[in-house]
């Protein structure tokens, strides 16, 4: 480009698309991905090293799970699992587990699994009613029975509060005296 660099005209995007750079400039790499780009590929690419920067472009793209609210109040979380879009109810949601890249969502009657990381899911979850008590688990408050000092009981399942998340967890429930 004439004027500017590649980078400098990706810079200038506010909503960036998502970009694979491809470069004989080995030293621009640690630029591009301050700029978030999917991938930096340096020239002559294999027919391998490409078909794994646009599987990464591919993983990046599935946003798995986005939460609605329908004129009812109620709310919904739409997950992507077994090749279809399951819509499910909040409330409906017992618990969340972390497995690994996947994470298991309990229901009241079921579950299912999706591709997703535990913590972009509970960013997307509303804080009250949603609460992390361990890095492998996030909770539906809703669905307390009893909590102990090293546990949370909910429908039929007891789940062990994390010794990171324990005291947030304990405040975000309003039961700072368990601490």
């Amino acid at each position: 480009m004439p004027e500017m660099t590649g980078l400098q005209f990706v810079s200038t995007f506010k909503n960036p698309p998502s970009i694979i750079l491809t470069t004989a400039h080995r030293d621009f790499a640690p630029e591009a991905f301050d700029l978030n780009v999917v991938d930096y590929l340096l020239k002559p690419i294999s027919f391998e090293r490409m078909v794994k920067a646009v599987n990464k472009f591919f993983d990046n793209k599935q946003d798995n799970s986005i939460i609605t609210i329908e004129q009812s109040g109620t709310r919904f979380i739409h997950v992507r699992s077994d090749r279809k879009i399951h819509k499910l109810k909040e409330e409906e949601i017992v618990y969340i587990e972390s497995l690994d890249d996947y994470v298991k969502i309990h229901l009241k009657d079921s579950s299912l699994i999706t591709r997703e990381n535990i913590s972009a899911l509970e960013s997307k979850l509303p804080c009250p009613s949603f609460v992390r008590i361990h890095r492998s688990f996030i909770i539906n408050s809703k669905w307390i029975k009893t909590i102990s000092n090293e546990s949370i009981e909910l429908n039929g399942k007891e789940l062990p509060f994390g010794r990171a998340f324990k005291r947030a967890a304990l405040s975000q429930l309003s039961l700072n005296n368990l601490k």
